[in-house]
């Protein structure tokens, strides 16, 4: 009876300490398993690249020719000088110009007061066989109060200076308003005609 007990508490301590080492052979395993290399690459992390913008190029400026009233040295009246200005503004040459003119209503003293205030180009200035035929607005005519000296500074700062931006392609100029003919703009010059540049309003020795 004693040496049965003995065989069974052996026995239970053989199965006991075989489990154990199924046990560990199993963990040993599975932790040799999830250790192996798969083979797989990770993929490379892309490098991250900061782009900083850089400005564009500056838009191209361009010379133009405009006419301005300049006082006599004597004090008395005026004469029309040729005044070169700088504009970015695209487009033809000579709608630039135009435009550079009409805007210098928005000046001070004898300047302003050669464009009539809100006058405006309404479409491209036109050439053809030597005549360029340029479209204001109404307030061209509405908003003109000056005498015969102004009016001949108007008109002929306006021929001047398409006539200088033309590279000799214009001799004179037809003035349209709201796009029909007008008779005259202040009584004094007859606008039905296309006008030529009055090179008497020039300073003596100026070129054109």
């Amino acid at each position: 009876m004693a040496r049965r007990k003995k065989r069974s508490r052996t026995s239970v301590k053989l199965i006991i300490i075989g489990m154990l080492l199924v046990c560990a052979v199993a963990a040993g395993a599975y932790y040799y398993m999830n250790n192996q290399p798969t083979g797989l690459k990770l993929p490379a992390q892309k490098p991250v690249v900061t782009v900083t913008p850089t400005p564009g190029p500056a838009a191209s400026e361009r010379t133009v020719y405009i006419y301005l009233p300049r006082k006599s040295k004597n004090g008395i009246g005026f004469y029309l000088a040729r005044t070169a200005i700088k504009s970015a503004e695209k487009g033809d040459i000579l709608d630039v110009a135009l435009d550079a003119l009409l805007d210098t209503n928005k000046e001070g003293g004898s300047i302003a007061a050669l464009i009539p205030a809100g006058t405006k180009s309404i479409s491209p200035v036109k050439v053809h066989d030597g005549v360029a035929t340029i479209d204001l607005s109404s307030q061209f005519v509405d908003n003109f109060s000056g005498g015969s000296d102004q009016e001949a500074l108007t008109v002929n700062a306006i021929a001047h200076t398409i006539v200088a931006n033309s590279s000799d392609k214009v001799s004179s100029v037809l003035i349209l308003v709201d796009g029909g003919a007008v008779e005259t703009l202040g009584g004094h010059l007859e606008l039905n005609y296309p006008v030529e540049a009055d090179s008497t309003l020039l300073h003596p020795g100026a070129s054109k």
